[in-house]
């Protein structure tokens, strides 16, 4: 069954997103040439600053997909919207995984 594209809304970078034990960030938005395809990830990092268990952070990375169509549209609220193939080949995963955490020395990476 092939893979959908889904739109992925760009939006303010270095806006802090409340969480259950604090917050975190986006703090870059990035296309990245990878084995061939235009790969959008963004980056960003977490402060568990809020919790009862003591505090902490990490940095990640958070891809998003292939980029099928860059800021193709504008949704209702005028922000581009980006037309993205999300990365469901868990070899591929894993390989851009060791790449991103190689590269950019953040402790985890998440996939849409």
């Amino acid at each position: 069954m092939p893979t959908q594209c889904a739109g992925y809304t760009h939006a303010d970078l270095d806006q802090p997103i409340e969480a259950i034990a604090g917050h975190y960030r986006f703090t870059e938005e990035v296309s990245l040439c990878f084995e061939g395809a235009v790969i959008l990830y963004l980056k960003g990092y977490g402060v568990f600053d809020t919790g009862c268990c003591g505090s902490g952070g990490c940095s990640f990375a958070l891809v998003q997909g292939v980029i099928a169509r860059w800021k193709a549209k504008r949704d209702a609220m005028g922000r581009f919207v980006s037309i993205v193939t999300p990365i469901v080949d868990e070899a591929l995963q894993a390989r851009l995984r060791r790449h991103l955490i190689e590269q950019l020395h953040v402790q985890q990476v998440n996939f849409r």
